[in-house]
């Protein structure tokens, strides 16, 4: 049994007490070293979704609130006061790629309206 809190931020406790073998395979776990996978003092394993996002800053993002377009409602406009990234460039021409375009929502939600042809763009920092 878990609570909703439990899986997105405290943690799910598993690899408690094991022996043998159990003990192999939860000591391979925790080498992998994955952000939804923290080890506790008393050595257990915990998962959670977004424990390691608590208390980051992402920066700031200037969200649309489709008050004068509806269909730009929760699209991220800005991401620290940028448009653009400079990371990705284009391997054929050396330019800017569509990659470094700041679109698309946080995943939380879309905005309505949509039909099933239009194609849902996520920005992940």
């Amino acid at each position: 049994r878990t609570t909703p809190k439990q899986f997105l931020f405290d943690g799910v406790p598993f690899c408690v007490n094991v022996i043998g073998i159990a003990k192999a395979i939860c000591k391979e776990i925790e080498k992998r070293n994955t952000k939804t996978i923290r080890t506790m003092p008393d050595g257990s394993l915990r998962f959670s979704f977004f424990s390691h996002k608590n208390m980051t800053d992402d920066g700031m993002f200037t969200i649309n609130t489709g008050i004068k377009d509806p269909s730009r409602t929760q699209m991220i406009e800005l991401w620290n006061g940028r448009t653009t990234l400079d990371v990705w460039n284009n391997r054929s021409s050396g330019l800017s790629s569509s990659c470094n375009k700041i679109h698309g929502t946080d995943g939380s939600g879309y905005p309505p309206f949509r039909t099933g042809v239009e194609r849902m763009t996520i920005f992940s920092t």
